[in-house]
C-alpha cells in the first residue's frame, strides 16, 4: 500500500503505524489471506483531523484449478 498524506501525519494502514516522508508519501506491506480482503487506512493530521479509507474487497484464491492424481505402483 502507498499513498500520501500531510507531512507530520501519523498513518495507519491495518492498525499499523507506517512511517511518513517529509513529502507526506509513505508505503507499507499488507499481507493478505486467502478470501476476501479489505485495507483500511487511517491519517491523522497534525491539528488532529482524521480520516479513513477502506479498499474494495481484495479476493486472494491460491487454489489450483487441476487435480493431483498419484499413480500406482506395482
Amino acid at each position: 500500500v502507498e499513498g500520501e498524506s500531510d507531512p507530520g501525519a501519523r498513518v495507519l494502514v491495518q492498525e499499523r503505524h507506517v512511517p511518513v516522508g517529509h513529502d507526506g508519501r509513505y508505503r507499507s506491506e499488507v499481507a493478505l489471506k486467502e478470501g476476501g480482503n479489505r485495507i483500511r487506512v487511517q491519517a491523522r493530521d497534525v491539528a488532529g483531523r482524521t480520516r479513513e479509507a477502506i479498499s474494495p474487497s481484495i479476493e486472494v484464491d491460491t487454489r489450483t484449478d487441476f487435480k493431483v492424481v498419484v499413480p500406482r505402483w506395482k
